[in-house]
Parts: structure tokens; sequence; C-alpha cells
């Protein structure tokens, strides 16, 4: 059954809540006004974004949709007599882990006229594990490429985005996100894992590219491989660092070979996304490569930047002739 609520206009972005249990959900939006020509962009959750300037013509209607998961931190797992949960950081409280399915829509004032939120049980589930680099970003203008992703997919997938920024593989294994996402993964979803920015900073024996970080990823393969999941590894987003004579300075050591050399043991599909942004990053050069970056910031993109480097996933899955291309918009 549909479930319809709404909160008042909130400066040009009407903002809608509505209780719903962990799960996917089909979201139907019918958009236009009778009397003036509408533009709307429509956020999920924690800015995540679903439709990007969608604009009718005075008079005209249009019925939009898209797939939306929604979670919480509680983990009940299959004979447990009561539920884990997720072992939060600072992002308690969020939009994307509190109890309600959040939409926003931003643009033109009166542009809503329907929604409609059904549960659905059949579509495929991409889970994204990262750090700050993927996560959903609160506020502008940092914003990661995880939240631009759902952007791309029809309403047969639903982007679940896990990442969060500081997380290192042993902190997301260790906080329950990984457990959260077992918890739920069906056969036949897929788990994209990016970590490295923060790995590096961590010391000590046992340490390093080669052996924790290697193990830690071996160990999310074999579990999501268990389940009838489908892993696949990106190499870390690079940083916009340029030696003296202007040629890019990589800066993540030996983390993405031992990525590659793990995609390419265990027969993992691999995007070599420090290669590829590194590529653009030389190519923008120290100046113009600014743009794709929060200003004073090497490491994290503001919206262009996101948009940028999604779209550089979704050209790579494409290039492969992945399974999910045939879900893209």
């Amino acid at each position: 059954m549909a479930v319809v609520a709404a909160l008042p206009l909130r400066a040009q972005t009407d903002i809608r809540t509505y209780t719903l249990p962990d799960g996917n959900y089909k979201v139907t939006v019918t958009l236009g006004d009778k009397k003036k020509a509408t533009e709307t962009t429509v956020w999920a959750e924690t800015r995540r974004l679903m439709a990007s300037g969608v604009q009718t013509a005075r008079g005209e209607f249009k019925t939009i949709s898209f797939t939306v998961n929604r979670r919480d931190p509680s983990i009940l797992k299959e004979g447990a007599s009561r539920a884990d949960y997720v072992r939060f950081n600072p992002e308690r409280g969020r939009l994307d882990w509190d109890g309600w399915l959040t939409l926003a829509f931003e643009g033109t004032p009166g542009a809503v006229q329907d929604v409609t939120i059904e549960p659905v049980q059949d579509a495929v589930t991409v889970f994204l594990c990262g750090d700050s680099t993927v996560t959903n970003q609160d506020d502008a203008p940092w914003t990661s490429w995880g939240q631009i992703f759902p952007l791309f997919f029809d309403d047969r997938v639903s982007i679940a985005n896990y990442a969060e920024s500081g997380a290192s593989l042993s902190s997301f294994i260790a906080e329950n996100r990984f457990e959260k996402i077992l918890s739920v993964l069906k056969p036949g979803d897929y788990v994209f894992i990016e970590f490295g920015h923060n790995d590096e900073k961590e010391k000590g024996p046992g340490q390093g590219a080669w052996y924790h970080y290697s193990q830690q990823i071996k160990y999310m393969i074999d579990r999501v491989r268990a389940q009838e999941g489908i892993p696949l590894l990106l190499t870390p987003v690079e940083r916009r660092f340029f030696n003296p004579d202007g040629t890019i300075a990589p800066s993540h050591g030996d983390f993405p070979a031992a990525v590659r050399a793990i995609a390419a043991r265990e027969s993992v599909p691999l995007i070599d996304l420090t290669a590829i942004t590194g590529q653009w990053i030389q190519s923008a050069g120290p100046e113009d490569s600014k743009k794709a970056f929060v200003e004073g910031d090497n490491t994290h993109s503001n919206f262009y930047g996101a948009d940028l480097t999604a779209r550089m996933v979704i050209q790579a899955l494409k290039s492969a002739n992945h399974p999910l291309a045939a879900y893209m918009r």
C-alpha cells in the first residue's frame, strides 16, 4: 500500500518524511504545474541524488520513479534472540540512519503533485563500502561520487551507500557496517569495495598494503561470495598532488597495486579508479583540476568532481560490459 505524507515548504525545498522499516522502496513522483513551468531536483536521505533538473512546461506533467534504500542501525541475525547494532561514530542521527525515509524536492515550489512509495523485494541492491570519497556527504560543497551514483540507474536498482568519512577497512568491519550489509544481502546483490585513504595511516606490526589491508579485502570477498553476493573492487580515488614539474604525484603507495593483485588473484572485477582519476587530474593540470575539489582541499570533491568521478565509474562498468550496465538509465 502506498504511503503519502508531507511537511511544509522550506525555502524552495519541499521536504517529506515517511516512517518505514528497513528495505528498498520504489518512489514514484509526478511533477509539474498547470500554471507555470517547473524544474525539480530530487534528493533522498542524506543528499543522495535521485533525479536532476527535471523540467516541465506550463501545464505539462512528468512521472519519474527511482528506488531508495532505507536502513537503521539494528542487525537481526538469523537465529539470534536480540539484534546487534552498527557502532556509530559522528554520523549518529543522520538521515541515512534515522527511522524515516526522507525526500527533498529542490526547485520550483508546488511542482510536486503526487508521491507514492511501495516496498520492492526484487530490486538489485548495490552496496557501497568506502570512506569520505564515497560516502553521502551531509553538506555542500562536499560531495562524493557514491551519492551521485544513484542518478544513473533505473528503478530496478537500489544504491545502498554504507561508506563513512574516516573509515578504513578495519573500522568498517569493527563498527559492524559490513555485518549490517551481510544481514540484508541477497543473492545477486553487489558489494563495491573502495578503501585506502585511511588505511594508509594505520601503522604498526602487520599493517600495510600487502598484509593486513589485503587480508581484510580477501575476508570481505569471501563473506560476500558465501552469501551469493557479487564483489567488485575499486582502487582509491587519487589525490590532487603535483610534483614541481607539474606531473601528478601518486599518493597511495602500494595500496592500488595490492587491490589490483587481489582482483586478479580472486577473479574479482576491478575498476582502477586511482588510474582513471589520476589521468584526469594530470590532464587538467595544477590549476584546472582545482575545479573538481573543495576549495583548499586536495582530497575531497565538490559536486562537479563527484559527478565526474561517478561518470568514470559508470563508463568503466559500461566498457567492461558489466551486468549492471543493463540497468542504467
